[in-house]
């Protein structure tokens, strides 16, 4: 995508000893080490597909649809060498729908973001941004600091034994429905198999539909 649009581009290893003043991190999902944070002079931003301090972490959106939110958002910090927990500069919350699936609350998320992003981009250009620090939310009571890893979706997906109703199982599935990155396991598709929500999401797809 770089190379099409003609945008120079470094990879981790090249970034650590090139000249840079601010970065600017969207959905990166690695962690920027302390030495490449500490040459960018204006420090950096970081685009999270999710609410923080709730939703720090990996696949928010997974998350938040199996915890019933019915609320969602996004959010621009400023980079910290701690996952997600630098001061909050721009946030905007929208409507979990009641069918929503991973993949539609991170399309959607997107949708919201780009908006968001632009304008906090001019108010740090002009200087009129105002950030708020995480962890004096989280000491006043007024939000809930959570952290989701990555092993926390290998226990959605292993969970095969956890008892569930048929919401649950429907909840479940549309949690882990973000294709490609990741898919309902073989197990939970045959539990579910003849809904009317595997039919609505065309799952699994036919073999006529992949060519």
């Amino acid at each position: 995508m770089s190379d099409k649009h003609d945008i120079p581009y470094l990879d981790e290893c090249e970034a650590a000893g090139a000249d840079y003043n601010f970065i600017v991190s969207v959905m990166w999902n690695h962690v920027f080490p302390q030495n490449v944070l500490q040459r960018a002079s204006n420090g950096g931003i970081n685009f999270h597909p999710a609410p923080l301090p709730q939703y720090r972490g990996s696949f928010a959106r997974t998350h938040a649809i199996i915890n019933r939110e019915e609320v969602f958002g996004v959010t621009i910090h400023h980079l910290f060498e701690r996952v997600d927990t630098g001061d909050i500069i721009a946030e905007l919350e929208f409507p979990i729908q009641p069918d929503e699936t991973a993949i539609s609350l991170d399309l959607r998320a997107q949708e919201y973001g780009f908006p968001l992003f632009c304008l906090t981009w001019l108010r740090l250009l002009d200087g009129s941004s105002t950030a708020v620090d995480q962890s004096s939310l989280i000491a006043s009571g007024q939000r809930r600091a959570r952290f989701y890893p990555l092993s926390a979706m290998d226990d959605l997906i292993a969970s095969e034994d956890a008892p569930r109703s048929e919401d649950e199982l429907q909840r479940l599935f549309r949690a882990l429905f973000l294709p490609p990155r990741i898919t309902p396991p073989d197990w939970l598709c045959r539990r579910l198999a003849g809904s009317d929500l595997l039919q609505r999401l065309n799952w699994p797809p036919s073999a006529q539909g992949n060519k």
